[in-house]
């Protein structure tokens, strides 16, 4: 039977401390799964909100074109009589 010499040995660990390991560990999983979900989730978010505002700018500026061309056309019926 060989022996490793003392220093290489694996000194055996303390069961409390094998379990608070465990624990720890299953805690930083569950952290890391719980930002992965939340940065998901923030992106569906802003990619909606994104797409919100560029139809509120399409909507904002149709209205304005609208009103230009109404008070163009308004304009030209009172030239025009």
């Amino acid at each position: 039977m060989h022996l490793a010499p003392a220093s290489h040995r694996c000194k055996p660990e303390d069961p409390r401390a094998v379990l608070k390991k465990k624990r720890e560990r299953e805690v930083l999983k569950r952290k890391n799964y719980e930002i992965k979900t939340l940065k998901g989730e923030l992106t569906d978010k802003e990619k909606h909100l994104f797409d919100v505002q560029n139809k509120l700018y399409t909507v904002q500026h149709s209205q304005v074109r609208t009103w230009e061309l109404l008070n163009t056309v308004k304009l030209f019926s009172f030239v025009s009589t």
